[in-house]
């Protein structure tokens, strides 16, 4: 017994010499593999300091996203254009929020107060879930519809833009709006989108909205109030002056499934004709997993992995998603388009934006775009010194501009998110 016992022992004692380096790789393995994705992570979302020039970094980055797009051809570039749906055949998602929708619409019809704000990030879709309620309508009533493309802060400016929704003679003062509203024959719908861009974050920077909301108090048993507003804008303004408070439905525009992000872009994709190939990554053919799959298996893992990445990274935000498949292109052949990996996307330029910059983008996402007036205002700085300001993230390829706005640039919108939500800007 006792030879018994010392057999055991001496057993036990090899299997844990054995088992300790097996552990101990392993361990290694996975804090290599934990501290690979991480890199990967804070890369891909630009938080990663970086001490390269910036400049040539953006320039690089968007000349091969350009290259990538416009190898496509002309008729897959239209599939895939980055704007509002007009029909519902590419439509995916957002049966919550047309529900939402419809029980705003029957309340108001029973004199309940319920007007409307969507709020998403820029490019999450609301204008296109506005455009299928609209179409489902079955009631016939008139619709005055307008997207505010511009700052709109002023009083006068406000009025302005409501005489040309209405072709209405110059309104003089709120009295006339709501007054005009009110005398109308019929009950009518009203939709103004971008509501971002009746306020400005400054001094009496929220004359607009002061008016549109006693506009809406004095006109919802006439009007029923469809509005928009993006994301970060409205957090701003419900911790500021609680704008929920003058709503009866505020529906968030929710994050869509991995399903529908691959339903959406299959959708597109199925009409062009073209099969798909996904193309593995460094990191994919390094994998165990991966290795051991057939072809078949593989272009399923990689499809399976690659989509995880869009919605992880896109979110709700669709115009987003369907900007980085075009982005991920990179081979066409008479039958075939290429995708590449997501992993490989390196934004971490820009953390070495200096804090000046990163204010300004700060600014620029909480108004989805300046002017260089509405930023001297915010900032207190001469129109000269706002120029140059914006001008310089123009110049890096940081923003860009839309007429007399800046805006930031919609390829380097989720990593400026992500930085301006790892400096607690926004959240």
């Amino acid at each position: 017994a006792l030879e018994r016992s010392k057999r055991y022992k001496d057993e036990a004692v090899q299997r844990i010499k054995n088992f300790v380096p097996i552990a101990v790789a392993k361990a290694k393995e996975g804090f290599e593999q934990t501290k690979g994705f991480y890199k990967r992570g804070i890369k891909i979302f630009g938080l990663a300091p970086k001490q390269v020039g910036i400049s040539s970094e953006i320039s690089d980055f968007l000349a091969e996203t350009y290259k990538a797009i416009q190898l496509l051809p002309f008729v897959y570039q239209r599939l895939f254009k980055v704007e509002p749906l007009i029909t519902s055949r590419f439509f995916e998602g957002r049966v919550t929020e047309l529900n939402q929708l419809n029980n705003a619409l029957s309340n108001w019809e029973k004199n309940y107060f319920a007007p409307v704000v969507l709020v998403g990030e820029k490019g999450s879709g609301a204008t296109t879930t506005i455009n299928i309620f609209l179409q489902s309508l079955e009631i016939n009533k008139k619709i005055y519809r307008v997207s505010i493309e511009k700052p709109t802060y002023s009083e006068k400016d406000f009025l302005n833009l409501l005489s040309g929704l209405f072709n209405h003679q110059q309104f003089s003062c709120t009295e006339d709006v709501i007054n005009y509203l009110n005398s109308l024959p019929s009950r009518s719908v009203v939709v103004i989108e971008n509501l971002q861009h009746i306020y400005l974050k400054a001094v009496s920077g929220f004359n607009s909205f002061k008016i549109f909301f006693e506009i809406i108090s004095q006109t919802n048993k006439n009007i029923f109030w469809i509005t928009t507003s993006t994301l970060y804008a409205w957090q701003y303004l419900d911790k500021t002056i609680t704008v929920a408070d003058y709503f009866g439905y505020v529906i968030k525009l929710n994050e869509l499934t991995n399903n529908q992000i691959v339903e959406m872009i299959n959708k597109r994709h199925r009409v062009s004709g073209y099969n798909i190939l996904f193309r593995p990554s460094a990191d994919d053919l390094e994998s165990k997993a991966y290795k051991k799959l057939d072809d078949s298996g593989q272009q399923k893992y990689l499809r399976d992995e690659y989509f995880n990445t869009l919605n992880k990274f896109s979110k709700s935000n669709i115009s987003l998603a369907l900007l980085f498949w075009l982005r991920s292109t990179t081979d066409v052949t008479k039958d075939t388009i290429t995708i590449r990996s997501l992993k490989n996307l390196d934004f971490s330029f820009l953390g070495s934006l200096s804090n000046q910059k990163i204010f300004t983008l700060a600014a620029l996402m909480l108004h989805d775009g300046l002017t260089v007036e509405a930023h001297s205002e915010i900032f207190s700085l001469t129109t000269t010194q706002s120029r140059l300001s914006l001008l310089v993230l123009f110049d890096d390829g940081i923003v860009i501009k839309k007429g007399d706005l800046f805006l930031i640039n919609p390829l380097l919108y989720r990593q400026t998110v992500s930085l301006l939500q790892s400096k607690n800007i926004i959240h």
